[in-house]
């Protein structure tokens, strides 16, 4: 691969690890904060779908820094280049 396309590449997945994280949070805050009658069975989807996004990072990381590029480094950086809408509510 040209240097471009691994420049492309890293920064795309950079960039996808930085939602991935926020995906992530947001499943935890839904799973933090479910209540109502469905609440145990609600609580146990969310925290494994948490587990099983969480489970993805390490490869899209580690994807990026094998072609050559850098990846996440702050809370900031995710705030940067994250792609999905904050949900404070």
């Amino acid at each position: 691969m040209g240097e471009n396309a691994t420049r492309d590449i890293s920064a795309a997945l950079t960039a996808l690890l930085a939602d991935v994280f926020t995906l992530y949070l947001k499943t935890k805050n839904f799973h933090w904060h479910v209540s109502g009658p469905h609440f145990r069975d609600y609580h146990l989807l969310l925290d494994e779908q948490a587990a099983q996004i969480l489970a993805t990072t390490d490869a899209i990381a580690e994807r990026a820094r094998k072609l050559g590029g850098s990846t996440l480094r702050s809370v900031g950086h995710i705030a940067r280049l994250q792609r999905i809408v904050d949900n404070d509510a």
